[in-house]
């Protein structure tokens, strides 16, 4: 699956995408219709830094980030999100995907 690829690929460069939602994803067509592709990383943040590969501290009292319904428990509690909120940000796309994709089946069958 391309998604688990690009998640493995952005947290390997030491990036967490903090935004992880339905919206974010693109299916590919025809030859390509078994290719999704991840986009926006507008809120996406280094949890790395380069200079010495050292880990963000862990942190709370933070404001919350990202879509509400797709973000992970830290986020709601205030803490810093790392690797794990994402995965758990993608476990909600997966459960609101089909939702929204009928949803947008049924905008297209209309006109």
């Amino acid at each position: 699956m391309m998604t688990h690829q690009s998640r493995v690929c952005s947290h390997s460069r030491g990036v967490i995408l903090r935004d992880i939602k339905p919206r974010n994803f693109a299916i590919g067509a025809g030859r390509r219709c078994g290719i999704a592709y991840l986009f926006d990383f507008g809120l996406a943040k280094l949890f790395v830094d380069p200079a010495n590969r050292a880990h963000i501290p862990f942190r709370e009292g933070l404001v919350g980030l990202g879509t509400v319904r797709c973000a992970s428990a830290n986020v709601h509690f205030g803490r810093e999100q790392g690797r794990r909120d994402d995965i758990e940000g993608l476990g909600y796309v997966l459960l609101l995907l089909p939702r929204e994709a009928s949803v947008a089946r049924h905008l297209y069958a209309e006109r």
